[in-house]
């Protein structure tokens, strides 16, 4: 509190003072504080020459007190200096002869910082060069400059190839999944009816309910429009009852067949035996009248007829 109490009381001195107490009274502020940082300023890379600097010849009044401004020291840009102009209390800023140009530098180097923060990872390497005041570009800059800049476009060449393959990739995927979806399509669309079917269907359900006459010359959507819930599963039931009744019919007509057919080859062979008997009997027959040939002048015995006919009789029989 009496830091700030003073500071007041120095203030209020200050403006009681006259205007050729000015000079003594800047130089008093400037040696009192020679190395301020003004907040929110930054300083230059590169510091001023020496023929930048402001320096004045302080000629000596018999008194002692300076009469003109001294030597200003080396100060930080932006240093501020505050004196009064007339005893009225009026203020005007003192600045460094080149406060403007060095502001104008502080931007830029600030803008070249921001350009290379973390948040921004490709800057521009030109920008850390440029930010130098005075400075001559050097072979290795140059070839520093070209690298980084080839190196950006190849890794911009890289991450474009790679947004072009998985572009590439899902065109494939959505490529892949329009056909399979098409071909589900149609293969829904063959197990569909087609609009003559369908019409033919329409008219025999209301045929059921309606004469043609009243159906004479409606078109599809119409009859559609005719059609009826219960008349399409009455009409169902009984196509599904006609249907079962006609495939008992069918496995009925499959056993007689069945049956026929194992008759006609029982037949087949009863045929076969009957050919192959009557072949015998030929043989047979042949064999007696060969017999009977040699036996003509001779008497024949009963006890050959006998067996000549039971061999006939037992041949018949089977």
């Amino acid at each position: 509190m009496s830091s700030k109490g003073g500071r007041i009381k120095r203030t209020k001195n200050v403006r009681n003072l006259d205007s050729h107490d000015a000079p003594s009274l800047a130089q008093s502020i400037i040696d009192e504080q020679p190395n301020i940082i003004p907040a929110g300023r930054q300083l230059e890379r590169t510091p001023p020459s020496k023929s930048e600097r402001v320096t004045t010849s302080p000629p000596s009044k018999p008194d002692g007190s300076p009469t003109s401004e001294q030597v200003v020291k080396d100060e930080p840009c932006g240093q501020e200096i505050t004196k009064p102009l007339s005893c009225n209390g009026s203020n005007e800023v003192l600045q460094h002869p080149k406060v403007k140009d060095e502001r104008k530098s502080v931007k830029r180097s600030s803008s070249t910082a921001a350009s290379a923060t973390p948040g921004n990872p490709d800057p521009d390497p030109e920008i850390f060069i440029q930010g130098m005041q005075g400075y001559k570009w050097t072979d290795t800059d140059l070839e520093f400059v070209y690298q980084t800049k080839w190196k950006k476009r190849v890794q911009q060449a890289q991450q474009e190839l790679s947004d072009l393959q998985k572009s590439l990739k899902s065109m494939k995927q959505m490529r892949d999944m329009g056909f399979a979806a098409l071909d589900k399509i149609q293969t829904e669309l063959s197990k569909v009816a087609s609009c003559q079917r369908l019409q033919q269907i329409s008219m025999e359900i209301l045929l059921r309910s309606l004469s043609s006459s009243q159906l004479e010359g409606l078109d599809l959507k119409a009859l559609l429009a005719k059609l009826k819930v219960a008349d399409v599963h009455c009409t169902t039931a009984e196509e599904k009852a006609e249907f079962s009744k006609l495939k008992t019919e069918l496995e009925k007509a499959q056993v007689s067949r069945e049956k026929e057919e194992r008759l006609m080859k029982d037949i087949d062979s009863y045929k076969e035996n009957i050919k192959q008997i009557k072949v015998n009997v030929d043989t047979l027959k042949a064999e007696i009248s060969a017999l009977e040939s040699q036996l003509s002048g001779k008497e024949v015995s009963g006890s050959l007829l006998t067996t000549v006919c039971c061999v006939l009789a037992d041949t018949f029989s089977t």
